[in-house]
């Protein structure tokens, strides 16, 4: 490939701008530290983090669960206020 041509995998790779991933948790903190925030997080954890599947529930459901999950606890980790 061309250096100077993408080679289609850039997408997966974290911003390399600086400060970037900084404001983006920021945001998340004071999106969601707000009373109506922590209702909303509290509710996407009940709909997808606690909810149990039975045990003949078929793969792509478990596997489109597991993604929700997935995204509900990223927004929980970028959420949480960073340590002082």
């Amino acid at each position: 490939m061309n250096a100077d041509q993408p080679d289609g995998w850039d997408w997966f790779e974290e911003s390399r701008e600086p400060g970037t991933a900084t404001q983006v948790q920021d945001a998340f903190v004071r999106a969601f530290a707000s009373d109506a925030g922590r209702q909303v997080l509290a509710f996407l954890r009940q709909i997808t983090i606690d909810r149990r599947l039975p045990p003949d529930a078929p793969e792509p459901l478990l596997r489109f669960v597991e993604g929700q999950r997935g995204l509900v606890a990223q927004i929980e980790r970028l959420a949480a206020p960073k340590p002082q």
